[in-house]
């Protein structure tokens, strides 16, 4: 793995950066591509099925809703520096993105994981 990365850096001409020195957006950028990619592969490996029901049910676990009730569990495992990036990222989220309409503002501060979803199909 270690030497793919390695030739793709070369392929894009991508240069080593301190990952502090991105923006709050741009880190949640990242952050939302990653979980979405980390919610996919677990879904995939609990069930192969239907790609339609596939989409659905990631559709439903990377809602901000979702996202939120996540973070309410994972951050009394995040260092120091983690807590203050993603409390930075969060703020700054919230105050510059536009609101989806489906979405109401309460969605992106912290909401309570609905604990009866179930990653069942």
């Amino acid at each position: 793995m270690a030497e793919s990365l390695k030739k793709l850096k070369e392929l894009f001409d991508l240069k080593d950066a301190d990952l502090r020195t991105y923006s709050p957006l741009t880190l949640a950028y990242i952050g939302d591509g990653v979980y979405e990619l980390v919610i996919r592969t677990i879904l995939v490996k609990k069930a192969n099925c239907p790609v339609n029901r596939l989409h659905k049910k990631a559709s439903s676990l990377v809602k901000a809703s979702a996202q939120s009730g996540m973070m309410e569990i994972l951050e009394p495992l995040l260092t120091e520096e983690e807590k203050s990036v993603y409390r930075r990222v969060g703020a700054r989220h919230r105050l510059q993105m536009l609101w989806p309409i489906y979405s109401p503002k309460t969605r992106y501060g912290r909401l309570k994981f609905c604990r009866k979803k179930s990653w069942n199909f």
